[in-house]
């Protein structure tokens, strides 16, 4: 407990001037999203602190050797398969990550598809009070729609997620937001 702990003091910290994009929300409070989820669906300790961890090399000056001076190689190992890569466009960044996906550990695969159902809900929130999430992102609701489908379609094929609650969870939260009963 005091390793986590530890983690979400430092996520806190990394991610102090951040908010959401959706919302005028303190980022932190997506990664304790996330954390709990893969928590609530049996993931160990390490994952869970790599949840509250899981934006934080990509999205702050943090790095990978930091995390694993501080929370160990399990942990960073996780973050580092979480990390996106680099790319020149929305487009590409994203096929990146889709192929990386493929080929993730469980633990991290859980952490992925906690943080795209905890996006969907902030969309679906923003929608909900009558918002346009759409406008903070680099891409609109039709990339959006064939990111997020492009991950419940991978989860749904995976024989570990195939029938896995947090795979009804990303499925139910795509249908709200998309207005799609295709899946």
């Amino acid at each position: 407990m005091e390793r986590l702990k530890e983690a979400i003091l430092f996520a806190l910290r990394s991610h102090s001037t951040q908010k959401r994009k959706t919302k005028d929300s303190h980022y932190f409070w997506h990664s304790f999203s996330v954390a709990r989820l893969v928590e609530e669906f049996g993931g160990s300790e390490d994952a869970v602190i790599a949840a509250v961890l899981h934006d934080v090399v990509e999205d702050t000056s943090i790095s990978l050797e930091e995390i694993t001076q501080k929370f160990g190689e399990k942990v960073a190992g996780l973050v580092s398969e979480l990390t996106s890569e680099k790319a020149t466009d929305w487009k590409e960044k994203k096929q990146k990550t889709l192929e990386k996906f493929k080929i993730m550990s469980i633990e991290a695969k859980l952490i992925k598809l906690a943080d795209k159902v905890d996006n969907l809900e902030d969309i679906k929130r923003d929608l909900l009070a009558g918002r346009n999430p759409w406008q903070y992102f680099n891409a609109g609701r039709d990339m959006q729609r064939w990111y997020y489908g492009q991950f419940l379609s991978m989860a749904k094929e995976d024989p570990y997620f195939m029938n896995h609650p947090l795979t009804r969870l990303l499925e139910k939260a795509f249908r709200e937001v998309f207005n799609d009963q295709h899946f």
